[in-house]
C-alpha cells in the first residue's frame, strides 16, 4: 500500500534544494532530507532546479525514503478547477485554480511498502515545507494513518497539527 500527498504549487519557479534545505531547518530539529535523484542516484546540488517531470528521492536519517517528483498539470491532464472541486467549495477555489494553473506543476511525495507512523509524519513534513515555499496547498488523496482526513490543507502548524505532527 502507498500513501500519497500532492502540493499544489502557486509559483512558477521550481523549487531548489537549497530551498527545500532551509524551510526544513526552520520547522524542525531533525536533518533535512537528502534529495537523490532517481535515475544516478546522484545527491542534488544546492544550486540545482529540479525538472519538470523528474523524479527524486528524498533521503532521511533514520534511513527510509520517500518518492518525490515535479508533474507538469498539462502532461497530466489536470483539470484545476475540477480537482479543486471534489474537495469542496473554498471560497477562493477560483483564485487557487488560477494560480496553480499559472504556475503549471504539482509536487507528488510518495511512501511505499512497509513504513512506520514516523515516515509518514516525515513524508507530512516535507509536504507541508514544500507548500510553505512554493505558495501552495497540501492535497491529501486519501485518509492517512495519522488521522488526517483526504482533502486540501493550508500547511500551517494547524495542518501539522491535525496530522499528529508536534514540534
Amino acid at each position: 500500500m502507498s500513501i500519497d500527498l500532492e502540493v499544489l504549487s502557486t509559483r512558477a519557479a521550481l523549487i531548489t534544494p537549497a530551498e527545500l534545505d532551509a524551510a526544513w531547518r526552520a520547522v524542525s530539529s531533525d536533518p533535512p532530507p537528502e534529495l537523490r535523484r532517481l535515475d544516478d542516484g546522484m545527491l542534488a546540488s544546492w544550486e540545482m532546479l529540479l525538472v519538470m517531470g523528474g523524479q527524486y528521492a528524498l533521503h532521511f536519517a533514520a534511513g527510509h525514503a520517500i518518492g518525490f517528483g515535479v508533474s507538469e498539470n498539462r502532461a497530466s491532464h489536470v483539470d484545476e478547477r475540477s480537482y479543486l472541486a471534489e474537495f469542496g467549495d473554498a471560497a477562493d477555489i477560483e483564485d487557487i485554480a488560477d494560480a496553480w494553473a499559472r504556475a503549471g506543476h504539482t509536487y507528488d511525495f510518495t511512501l511505499s511498502g512497509a513504513y512506520w507512523r514516523r515516515d509518514v509524519a516525515e513524508m507530512i513534513l516535507a509536504a507541508a515545507v514544500t507548500a510553505r515555499v512554493v505558495g501552495g496547498l497540501v492535497s491529501a488523496l486519501e485518509p492517512l494513518p495519522t488521522g488526517l482526513a483526504r482533502g486540501l490543507y493550508r500547511p500551517d502548524d494547524e495542518f501539522l497539527g491535525r496530522a499528529g505532527i508536534s514540534r
